[in-house]
């Protein structure tokens, strides 16, 4: 027969598990993959309706090009880790660091429903224009 696990180990146990899915889908991003608009008044996904882009040379489309890259990998690189918050919370479960683990999860949250919304409707502009359904294809769908 085991012994009982102390209280310290069962509550911990339990953070992970109830953290376990946002850690294992990816869910940290490295400071470096935080999405933000290439120039202050192009390509942002947080604003609403068309942006207007001036005309940029070959080289600056290239940096921001090679930019993207560096983003892009630094994300993948840290694909399935969990963030640093929560290690550190894991770690040392001290006030700050939980409450900075749970503010650096609200934060992921806020920004995949901003891009959860601009998907809907970049879907629905895409179907509206006969290029595909606008819901989600799978089972059961038209």
């Amino acid at each position: 027969m085991r012994a009982p696990e102390p209280a310290p180990a069962r509550i911990l146990a339990g953070i992970l598990a109830a953290f376990a899915p946002f850690m294992a889908a990816g869910a940290h991003a490295a400071p470096e993959a935080t999405p933000r608009p290439a120039q202050p008044d192009c390509r942002s996904a947080l604003r609403v309706g068309p942006v207007s882009c001036p005309d940029e040379s070959p080289r600056a489309r290239a940096l921001r090009t090679a930019a993207l890259e560096r983003s892009v990998d630094a994300y993948l690189s840290n694909f399935g880790k969990p963030p640093r918050e929560a290690v550190r919370a894991l770690l040392d479960p001290s006030d700050a660091n939980i409450e900075a683990w749970a503010r650096q999860q609200q934060d992921l949250l806020t920004l995949a429903a901003r891009v959860a919304a601009r998907l809907t409707e970049a879907q629905a502009r895409i179907a509206a224009q006969g290029g595909g359904p606008a819901g989600p294809a799978g089972p059961g769908s038209p």
